[in-house]
């Protein structure tokens, strides 16, 4: 894949250790290392890992101890991505459908659903306009769009990760760049935030203390929803594997058995070829008998040769 397409190249943890540093820290390594064997460059390798707190604390560590680039996705909100801001990830995935979808349920009934829908945008608007008021090198990438007109409303994102069918009709259309007449209190927001930030520094509880309740419960929830997701298909692709190498398996004894009758005649066969050869190779004795008055007389090799 890497000979096809240039650029960087995401690579996924398994998700199921999301909640452990260790594990998270183990499987990125040994990604890594795969992925530079097979002729990767090292600025090229990207590890993907969920941003829980021991996602994000792995992520720092990665950084900090083997310069590994490190994207963290399912980002949030504002203080979430703060705290991926602070462990030096390359970049951030912010999933911009759920995210919708979680704003829209949390309104009550009755509410303008483009008052819902701009609320949502809103939100993920402070996360870049964070980014871009401080400079932050780290990208953030918009993941999980249900709509392409989602994508002209966050034009400001460094890149955007779409579905194939998607692909297709982005080619056929014009996405119109709208801007917003909430920018300057989204711009506001944001440069009010924090920066730089100290939250890792509360240890792999900082989202608690440095949350509030309604921006912890959002967080949890997309975490929860789309990591049991995520979960589930990788439990399935498991599963394939699976399945599939033990039809292998079977396949090879199957096959063990179809030519093994053949295998043993073909064994045969070469034996008596090999003693054929050797038969033909072996020294044709020169002996001569000879019929006299005296009786028959039998001559040595060495005798018949100097007879003849």
């Amino acid at each position: 894949m890497k000979q096809r397409v240039q650029g960087p190249h995401f690579a996924c943890i398994d998700p199921r250790v999301h909640g452990n540093k260790t594990e998270i820290i183990a499987h990125a390594r040994h990604l890594f290392q795969v992925l530079l064997e097979r002729g990767c460059p090292w600025d090229d390798i990207i590890i993907s890992i969920p941003a829980t707190e021991a996602g994000i604390h792995a992520a720092a560590h990665l950084r900090e101890v083997d310069d590994v680039n490190v994207n963290l996705y399912l980002v949030s909100n504002l203080i979430h991505a703060a705290a991926c801001i602070e462990a030096g990830v390359a970049s951030i995935s912010i999933p911009v459908g759920p995210l919708l979808d979680a704003s829209e349920r949390s309104h009550r009934k009755g509410v303008s659903q483009n008052l819902v829908l701009q609320t949502g945008i809103d939100d993920i608007r402070c996360i870049l306009a964070y980014l871009r008021l401080n400079r932050v090198v780290t990208k953030a990438i918009g993941t999980e769009f249900r709509e392409m007109a989602e994508i002209g409303l966050l034009s400001d994102f460094d890149a955007v990760c779409i579905a194939p069918e998607q692909i297709d009709r982005l080619r056929w259309s014009n996405i119109p760049i709208e801007s917003s007449d909430t920018a300057s209190a989204v711009n506001l927001r944001a440069s009010q935030a924090q920066f730089p930030t100290t939250y890792l520094k509360a240890g792999e509880r900082f989202m608690s203390s440095s949350m509030s309740l309604n921006s912890r419960k959002l967080t949890n929830f997309i975490l929860e929803e789309e990591l049991g997701r995520l979960i589930k298909y990788m439990e399935l692709i498991e599963d394939a594997l699976f399945r599939e190498f033990e039809r292998q398996i079977k396949l090879f004894h199957k096959g063990e058995e179809i030519y093994r009758p053949l295998k043993e005649s073909l064994e045969v066969f070469f034996r008596v070829q090999n003693r054929a050869e050797a038969e033909k190779l072996r020294p044709v004795k020169k002996e001569a008998s000879f019929t006299t008055g005296f009786g028959t007389l039998q001559l040595t090799d060495q005798e018949t040769e100097e007879v003849f």
